[in-house]
């Protein structure tokens, strides 16, 4: 896996650089990249410009957000509170038009879009 990227924009040069792990997405307006930078302990999502600017950080917008999910398999209400200290990023990438970013969490795959207009986070669908 690419350990940093490198990218020129409006003739600057920029780069992250990342001794473990790097993904990162060029998103559709060809403005902003979508970064997962894995890190011994956590790892982090956020949006950048091409400016190498942070506009989003989404585990700080997760941190924000009750993670819940429906599930016809629970009797209580149906809903599972999801742990988010076991929260780890794995993957981003666009379905049609829309922005996902891919999670694990408590021993499952989910995913959840992302608005780059509004900032706002879709909810948790499990994904398999």
């Amino acid at each position: 896996m690419p350990i940093g990227i490198k990218w020129n924009y409006n003739g600057q040069e920029y780069r992250i650089q990342n001794g473990n792990k790097i993904i990162a997405k060029l998103l559709k307006d060809n403005k902003h990249i979508a970064v997962i930078e894995e890190n011994k302990k956590i790892n982090e999502a956020y949006i950048i410009n091409g400016y190498n600017i942070q506009e989003y950080n989404i585990r700080k917008l997760l941190d924000k957000k009750d993670l819940t999910i429906t599930s016809p398999y629970i009797t209580e209400n149906n809903i599972i509170k999801l742990n988010k200290e076991t929260l780890a990023f794995y993957n981003v990438y666009y379905e049609g038009m829309e922005l996902y970013f891919f999670v694990f969490i408590e021993n499952e795959y989910y995913r959840f879009s992302f608005d780059l207009e509004t900032g706002e986070i879709g909810e948790l669908i499990i994904s398999r």
